[in-house]
């Protein structure tokens, strides 16, 4: 590759980001997520999650502002989307116990 590839690139240490555009497509099933939240509280999976501020989130959804998309990451992407799956995990693991 020397000699095709600038040798910063070819030196870069720098890794890449799974998933760049995750925004863009939680963006566009926003109904979906509301539906998914209803779902939690109706099941009383709200005894383990904090599903006002999952909801909170979904509804101050930052439309068309993602230009620095790291600058919303830990509120939207970590928080939000790491509640929602361990919601839909509680939300499993309650249904089958029953």
């Amino acid at each position: 590759m020397q000699g095709r590839i600038p040798e910063d690139i070819l030196n870069s240490q720098s890794k890449g980001y799974q998933a760049a555009d995750w925004y863009e497509a939680i963006g566009q099933c926003l109904p979906e997520v509301s539906e998914t939240i209803s779902g939690l509280k109706r099941d009383g999976i709200n005894r383990f999650l904090d599903l006002e501020q999952l909801e909170s989130s979904m509804e101050e959804w930052p439309l068309g502002e993602w230009k620095q998309p790291g600058k919303n990451e830990r509120r939207f992407r970590i928080k939000m989307l790491r509640g929602l799956s361990a919601g839909a995990f509680a939300q499993k693991t309650e249904s089958s116990n029953r």
